[in-house]
């Protein structure tokens, strides 16, 4: 992806989003790194540009995907590159690649949570994202969890990202 940070990149922006599916959308409330106040949407997903990425997030972290379907779009091999395009696509904005098992997603952080953390000893307030992985990891914690942030590194990434949301809500 270009580096758009700092330009004036509507054009850019839409033609993006226009090779993924996406629609482009305007909103005010935007003021990243790059100049543009164009969105894109798609079902429950925002997409704003950054510098040489896109961001994609959900209002709330129910609407992101459940955990076993961000290992399954961690998983989804790029057409091009022959690689996991949970490389490119990262969930929570993990530089490192990290699978959705080890980082990216949690638990709605609610009462419910918190009494799950409580029954094994744990104070929720304290516990490191790594931590919480961890107990997931080896079964001590079962709540549902949520990946709502991902980070899209390629124009590739963005329209399987895309395609992959309208896999999982028919409705769109």
């Amino acid at each position: 992806m270009k580096n758009l940070a700092g330009k004036n990149a509507d054009n850019e922006v839409k033609e993006e989003l226009y090779f993924a599916g996406i629609e482009a959308c305007i909103d005010d409330s935007v003021n990243g790194e790059v100049k543009t106040k164009i969105v894109g949407v798609l079902g429950n997903w925002k997409l704003e540009r950054a510098w040489n990425y896109w961001i994609a997030s959900c209002e709330r972290k129910k609407l992101g995907f459940d955990f076993n379907s961000a290992i399954k779009l961690f998983n989804t091999i790029n057409p091009i590159t022959k690689d996991k395009i949970g490389f490119e696509v990262r969930v929570g904005g993990h530089c490192g690649q990290l699978s959705p098992e080890e980082y990216g997603c949690y638990p709605v952080f609610d009462e419910k949570f918190k009494d799950e953390c409580n029954k094994i000893g744990k104070n929720m307030d304290e516990l490191s994202y790594k931590e919480i992985s961890e107990l997931y990891k080896n079964g001590m914690l079962k709540s549902e969890r949520y990946a709502d942030c991902y980070h899209i590194d390629s124009l590739v990434g963005l329209k399987v990202f895309a395609n992959f949301i309208r896999e999982q809500d028919s409705c769109l």
